[in-house]
């Protein structure tokens, strides 16, 4: 079966890997220059050059399909446990959490979460820089023809025995309504109409040679700021790194401000909470992701229209749960399902 995926992200990569050993002809397109989603890493400007992630500040998960994979890029070097050093800002003051609690293991990428994507690729065609912008229903019986279209903005099209949608609801609903006048696709379309994404603003900073909080990962009681990570604990730096998350309330509140308007709030605040160093970085990159995390999740792990001898079926992190491992573990459950139903 030749089998579209459209969107690169975890759960896109997860399918098509798993739909790809099976042995369907799958291909997958990512309108950005590279895979992997919110699995995102820049390369500071320090000397030497290291990795910074700015999307998911770290991997937890205990489905068996995320444990599995997870186990899978330990293996492989690729993750490392982290993250045991967690504080919290009160309000007023930073406590330690307490030494009773038996937090879930969290898991950093030594060398950026975007070597995981990296790896994942290495099982499916991707063609990068390809927007799909809506796809066409042509039927199951069309001679010389498969049921699908993709279309492309670069006026380019791609026939599909099976098409999936991995990206997140509001863009998979611009990707699958100008097919709405199939019965079982306008179902698909109210089902996921209501889905809205909490954003997040994130401001990446290095610091030279201040010296670094004795935790990993600090959570706060704040209108401006969700938490600030210490990203160079996950690995050897040249210098102190954080990357500091705002709160979804901030980026709507200020949405319209500059990016230097939106910096500056963001370190005075980070200040305020840990002190006068954190406001005066070296070096700073700021990055707003519009659909970071689901308000809410569907109770699907996938959702797959009805159409007979024409397979479409949307996956990501708002379809039974919230984050990568239920990105990752829609993908999958989706791509096994299909491997038995659809043997070649």
């Amino acid at each position: 079966m030749r089998i579209g995926v459209i969107g690169a992200g975890l759960a896109g990569l997860a399918a098509g890997r798993t739909l790809t050993k099976a042995g369907h002809e799958v291909c997958i397109f990512e309108e950005h220059g590279c895979t992997g989603g919110r699995l995102a890493t820049w390369m500071a400007p320090s000397e030497p050059v290291v990795p910074v992630d700015y999307g998911y500040p770290f991997l937890s998960g205990s489905s068996p399909e995320f444990s599995r994979f997870l186990a899978e890029l330990l293996e492989k070097n690729l993750l490392t446990v982290w993250g045991n050093n967690v504080a919290h800002f009160d309000g007023e003051q930073v406590h330690s959490e307490s030494p009773n609690r038996k937090p879930d293991l969290r898991y950093a990428a030594p060398g950026g979460f975007s070597k995981i994507s990296q790896y994942m690729e290495r099982w499916v065609d991707i063609r990068y820089g390809e927007h799909a912008i809506g796809l066409t229903y042509i039927g199951s019986g069309r001679r010389k023809k498969r049921p699908w279209m993709i279309n492309l903005e670069s006026f380019k099209t791609f026939e599909a025995d099976a098409v999936i949608v991995a990206l997140p609801a509001p863009s998979a609903y611009g990707i699958i309504e100008n097919s709405r006048d199939e019965t079982p696709i306008m179902k698909v379309i109210r089902e996921i109409d209501n889905v809205r994404y909490d954003p997040l603003t994130v401001v990446m900073a290095g610091y030279g040679r201040a010296v670094a909080p004795e935790w990993d990962i600090l959570t706060a009681r704040s209108e401006i700021i969700e938490s600030i990570v210490v990203e160079s604990s996950k690995r050897e730096s040249p210098e102190t790194q954080l990357v500091i998350r705002s709160t979804p309330e901030f980026v709507r509140k200020y949405e319209e401000k500059s990016e230097d308007y939106t910096k500056r709030a963001l370190f005075e605040e980070a200040g305020r909470l840990i002190g006068p160093w954190a406001s005066n970085p070296v070096w700073s990159r700021l990055h707003t992701w519009l659909h970071y995390r689901p308000e809410r999740s569907l109770n699907h792990a996938w959702f797959e229209a009805d159409i007979k001898a024409a397979p479409l079926a949307l996956v990501g992190d708002y379809l039974g749960g919230s984050g990568a491992e239920f990105a990752y573990r829609s993908g999958e459950l989706l791509a096994e399902n299909w491997s038995v139903r659809f043997r070649d």
